[in-house]
């Protein structure tokens, strides 16, 4: 997985590209776990991934529900049918209604309108954090 992020405020954007598998899940869990620390209450996945493991889905679960009760959610941003195909497969579609945008742009949009600042997107610095090779496990 190749993990990309920026924080901006209580709002943090993170890229993942490749696979998400067991290995990479945890890191993924270690680095949203420093940015709620850390103040953030709004998290975006955008999600360039052709595999996604029980591990992801399950940090992606865990932060949506210690987000929400502090105010916060989790977003996701994918345009890859396989995502879409999985999401809706385990029902994750209507738990992420009007939570799932097939781009940044249309995140940001949706966003504004719930009164959550973020910044033009070409305006933000993304910062490659993680490379890792992760072998379905």
């Amino acid at each position: 997985m190749n993990l990309h992020m920026t924080r901006t405020g209580e709002l943090a954007i993170l890229i993942t590209e490749g696979r998400i598998g067991w290995n990479s899940s945890r890191l993924l869990d270690s680095r949203v776990r420093a940015l709620v620390k850390e103040g953030v209450h709004h998290v975006v996945f955008q999600l360039n991934v052709d595999f996604l493991s029980s591990g992801a889905i399950g940090v992606v679960v865990y932060y949506l529900r210690s987000l929400q009760k502090v105010g916060g959610d989790i977003f996701l941003v994918t345009s890859s049918p396989y995502v879409y195909e999985l999401l809706d497969s385990i029902g994750f579609l209507k738990v992420f209604a009007g939570k799932v945008f097939e781009s940044l742009e249309e995140m940001r949009t949706a966003l504004i309108k719930r009164g959550i600042e973020v910044p033009p997107i070409q305006a933000l610095n993304f910062e490659t954090v993680e490379s890792s090779m992760d072998s379905v496990e």
